[in-house]
């Protein structure tokens, strides 16, 4: 005879039956909105790329996108990275070799390389969803996975050939990688493939070298200083070393200047010093860029400099004296550059927008949905709405972030505090002080995942301490 069960045990057994069928129902259909966040916002960036096919290989590259795609087709013809007799040194080898494979596949197609981007977009999406799990609360993750998939600057530079899209995706994996190890602390093939990514990351864009201490500074925080921390980080060192050596002794043996890329010391001039001068003469930006040419010229024939080593150098050096010549414009400049970096560009800031929907320019959304001078006079609120919309979404997603820092730090997140750090990393130091829009695409993920952090905590009572 088989026991019968008494009517509150039949009772208990159904209703525990029910709860894990309801637990499971919630699940299946929070995987299906997530599922179909990521399908919509595919066939989103799919239907653009349709739409603008015709005009890629014109609105695409352009301005460092142009030497990109040069490089990469220099490449595929000599098999090396020179191009007209001369090393590569001011550019980075991983977007133009990306670029190259793809060319390689479809010949030189700009169309086919942005569609490249569409799948790098979304993917760097994924991980960072996946990442997200591990800190938001359930009931958020198809609000995470919404901006993260549909975040307007992130949507808008895949249609162009800057590296960005690839270097968020390299950087992303990287987090990934390291969260993964967390989670597991014993396979060090996490931390390793971590450290592969972040110098893949470095040689895509060289700002990222810095990023390099934050992610060691992650480990300390969650485990202290101690013997167990110092494996995972020689760890991951050794695989950022070595993707990243390579390229360094290469450059050295072609232009005797051990370094990722000399793009930093020229910036530092051509940008910084720019835009320092700028500020303290009153000059046009045309204007500044010439008497910086005349002025390195002039000293390049004064001190006799020879060498390339000594010619880079140069521009390090009369960059630093133009600094602390004006040091007040310096400041004013660098907080110019974050506020446009931060809350502007080309998607709020009338006056950079508004030559493009003219056609004067390069941004082939705006040509787009404005392709004429007259539809830009007849519709000027229109642009409005956008330019609120944007703005609207910023000081949400900040203010999100904010909070989600505030209460990181009550409750020792210390991971959302990284993610803080990498997020202004680009906002403050990468922008300023000639601030783009395009440099905050790289702080987005992270923007998004401290926000909706923040978001999330509204909604949990604070830690009892």
């Amino acid at each position: 005879m088989f026991p019968v069960l008494n009517k509150n045990c039949r009772n208990g057994v159904e209703e525990k039956l029910d709860a894990n069928g309801q637990n499971s129902l919630q699940e299946f259909d929070l995987k299906r909105k997530v599922c179909f966040i990521f399908v919509a916002g595919f066939v989103l960036r799919v239907f653009l790329f349709w739409i603008a096919y015709d005009v890629l290989p014109t609105h695409s590259i352009r301005s460092d996108a142009l030497g990109y795609h040069h490089h990469a087709l220099a490449f595929l013809e000599t098999g090396s990275f020179e191009k007209n007799g001369l090393p590569m040194i001011f550019r980075t080898p991983v977007f133009p070799l990306f670029l190259a494979a793809i060319y390689k596949i479809s010949g030189p197609s700009v169309q086919a390389a942005v569609f490249a981007q569409i799948l790098l977009s979304m993917g760097s999406a994924v991980l960072m969803y996946l990442i997200g799990k591990r800190y938001i609360e359930t009931r958020f993750h198809p609000l995470l996975a919404v901006l993260l998939v549909f975040e307007p600057a992130s949507l808008g530079m895949v249609f162009n050939l800057y590296s960005e899209t690839l270097f968020v995706f390299c950087l992303v994996a990287t987090t990934y990688f390291f969260v993964r190890w967390i989670d597991s602390q014993s396979v060090f093939g996490w931390i390793f493939l971590s450290g592969l990514f972040m110098g893949i990351t470095i040689l895509c864009r060289p700002i990222a070298q810095f990023l390099t201490f934050l992610f060691i500074l992650w480990l300390v925080m969650q485990k202290g200083i101690r013997w167990m921390v110092i494996k995972p980080i020689a760890v991951f060192i050794v695989g950022c070393v070595l993707v990243v050596a390579p390229w360094v002794i290469r450059t050295y043996i072609v232009a005797g200047i051990p370094t990722i890329s000399i793009a930093g010391k020229y910036n530092l001039y051509y940008n910084v010093a720019a835009g320092t001068l700028i500020k303290a003469e009153g000059l046009g930006h045309d204007e500044a860029r010439t008497r910086l040419v005349e002025l390195y010229e002039k000293r390049i024939k004064e001190e006799n400099i020879q060498s390339q080593a000594e010619q880079v150098q140069l521009y390090s050096r009369l960059a630093k004296e133009i600094i602390f010549m004006h040091p007040l414009a310096f400041m004013r400049s660098t907080v110019s550059g974050f506020c446009i970096t931060a809350f502007g560009g080309a998607r709020v800031h009338y006056d950079f927008i508004a030559p493009r929907i003219a056609g004067q320019g390069t941004n082939f959304f705006s040509a787009m949905i404005y392709p004429s001078r007259n539809l830009q006079l007849q519709f000027p609120p229109l642009i409005m709405v956008f330019v609120i919309l944007d703005l609207l979404f910023i000081f949400l997603l900040y203010t999100g972030m904010f909070y989600g820092v505030y209460r990181a730090w009550d409750a020792k997140q210390y991971d959302i505090l990284i993610f803080l750090a990498i997020a202004l990393y680009f906002i403050v130091l990468a922008s300023a002080p000639m601030g783009y829009s395009r440099y905050r695409v790289p702080s987005m993920p992270y923007i998004v995942m401290t926000a909706c952090y923040g978001w999330c905590c509204l909604r949990i009572p604070r830690r009892i301490s």
